[in-house]
């Protein structure tokens, strides 16, 4: 199996998105937050189904009391909703998921963690706790995959407040419809696979620099 983040450069990553947010609704039906959620934990089978791994951060949401354990202090700090930061015992919630989930899919479109250009790791949470949400990243830096159906999805994902932040099963839902409009706009054939794949591709990298080059030319005017 490979890891997700080997694959985003040249594959569409949708149908992964896909597979993720899926992953964590099922788990949110058991009520179970898995409390690590990032490209680093995610697995490709050989059959490129997203599958979610690393549950050592997982616990019931709610648990009655004679399930209760101490939470996991093992915690990525670049995918950390901000009121894990604000308690001594940061637990696994399936808010704390949802806001994963965005930096997932921002890190996923662009290739790189959140939070990329702060270096050390308590400026990390200094942004966090202050409410500083990632920059959206350039058109060119995405391959224009990021659209700005995705990018709201992030932002609601990144609700200060928890509670105003949607549940998995809705962000499932919106997903779907975000992969069923792709595969429309692409005449339903996806990148295809094989010389079709690569021609397709080809074809496709093309126009996104005549996008750039019409743009820069439009900039010296």
């Amino acid at each position: 199996m490979s890891t997700l983040v080997s694959i985003t450069f040249d594959n569409d990553i949708v149908p992964q998105l896909l597979d993720i947010a899926s992953g964590l609704c099922y788990l949110h039906s058991l009520r179970i937050a898995h409390g690590d959620m990032k490209g680093p934990n995610v697995l490709i089978s050989e059959a490129r189904r997203a599958l979610i791994t690393d549950f050592g951060s997982s616990c019931l949401t709610n648990p009655p009391p004679s399930l209760q354990v101490d939470p996991s202090c093992g915690v990525s700090l670049r995918w950390l909703a901000p009121e894990r930061l604000n308690t001594p015992t940061p637990t696994s919630t399936q808010e704390a998921d949802v806001w994963a989930f965005g930096m997932t899919v921002l890190e996923l479109f662009s290739r790189k963690n959140p939070f990329h250009e702060v270096r050390v790791e308590w400026g990390v949470v200094k942004r966090i706790v202050e409410g500083h949400l990632p920059d959206r990243p350039s058109d060119e830096s995405t391959s224009f995959r990021l659209c700005d159906s995705w990018w709201k999805i992030c932002l609601e994902c990144w609700e200060y407040d928890p509670v105003q932040r949607p549940a998995m099963n809705d962000i499932m839902a919106r997903v779907e419809r975000l992969r069923e409009e792709t595969g429309r706009a692409d005449g339903g054939k996806g990148e295809g696979t094989g010389d079709e794949g690569a021609g397709r591709r080809v074809w496709v990298r093309v126009q996104q620099l005549g996008h750039i080059l019409f743009q820069r030319g439009r900039d010296r005017r």
